[in-house]
């Protein structure tokens, strides 16, 4: 399971180990909740994708974790099936994504204005 990890990330399975540990101590420490590496490695190889940096996976189950009504893992993993989708796109992405709607809402509504223009002129035209 590490060395998939590993792969699909490009971080060193030390280093992937290591983030897991920290996570899980920080579980422990600021929320107690009892949670194993293993269960943070786990969620990393079932919502880790290619690309996507492990702390933000990694962050995304200790707040799914913390937000479960029981604080198990099994509640955290459900809630990031839930929402894997959103997961997945990174801030940037997201940005790019609000961006590209600000920029269709802002040419809908020089369309709007340039179809309101042709309107008036053709009508004064013809008066």
């Amino acid at each position: 399971m590490l060395e998939q990890i590993s792969k699909r990330s490009g971080e060193d399975a030390t280093a992937i180990f290591a983030a897991c540990r920290r996570y899980a101590g920080h579980l422990r420490d600021a929320a107690h909740i009892k949670a194993s590496q293993l269960e943070l490695l786990a969620a990393l190889d079932t919502y880790g994708r290619t690309g996507q940096s492990i702390n933000d996976t990694l962050q995304a189950y200790v707040a799914a974790r913390k937000a479960a009504a029981d604080k198990t893992h099994a509640a955290a993993m459900a809630a990031l099936a839930r929402t894997e989708v959103d997961s997945r796109d990174t801030p940037r992405q997201r940005q790019r994504q609000q961006r590209q709607g600000d920029g269709e809402a802002l040419a809908s509504a020089v369309f709007a204005s340039l179809a309101t223009f042709m309107k008036v002129a053709t009508n004064a035209n013809l008066g």
